[in-house]
């Protein structure tokens, strides 16, 4: 019994510290957005020494350098900078995944519903306009069909 009081009791406690270390939604907004200026700060070095990198290895290359300890340095210190900056991209995918909560899905669900329903009435509205228009095809052709009988009637009378 006291074995269990002890046990709810610490569960209790976890909860309690657990809810008042959760982020609120606007405090996850704040750090995702500085979490993603860090990330571009980073990535924009990265891609720097990239450069920089590849730039040295293509000097020590053309000096005919390319088997010294130096240019293994600056190759080795490129592959690294490439794959920081690939590890630094996914980081960001991620950042940005896990930006959207319950609520912005509702909405942006909320909003795509009422443009397919506005688009669905605009689809309607110009099939209907489109079928009176064939309508007034099909009734201009007819009278022009009339027209063109009439003018070979009194056509083949002046001939006669």
């Amino acid at each position: 019994m006291i074995a269990l009081f002890g046990l709810s009791s610490s569960a209790l406690l976890i909860s309690v510290v657990a809810q008042k270390l959760q982020l609120t939604r606007w405090e996850k907004y704040v750090h995702n957005f500085v979490s993603d200026i860090e990330l571009t700060r980073e990535r924009r070095n990265q891609a720097a020494n990239v450069i920089k990198f590849a730039i040295k290895v293509w000097y020590l290359k053309r000096k005919n350098n390319h088997r010294s300890l130096q240019y293994f340095k600056a190759q080795r210190l490129l592959f690294k900078s490439i794959h920081y900056l690939q590890k630094i991209k996914c980081n960001q995918r991620k950042l940005n995944d896990n930006c959207l909560g319950l609520v912005e899905l509702t909405n942006i669900q909320r909003y795509t519903s009422i443009k397919t329903k506005r688009i669905l009435k605009e689809v309607t509205t110009i099939k209907f306009t489109i079928d009176k228009i064939e309508e007034k095809i099909v009734n201009m052709n007819n009278t022009m069909n009339n027209i063109q009988s009439t003018l070979n009637l009194l056509l083949d009378k002046n001939t006669k």
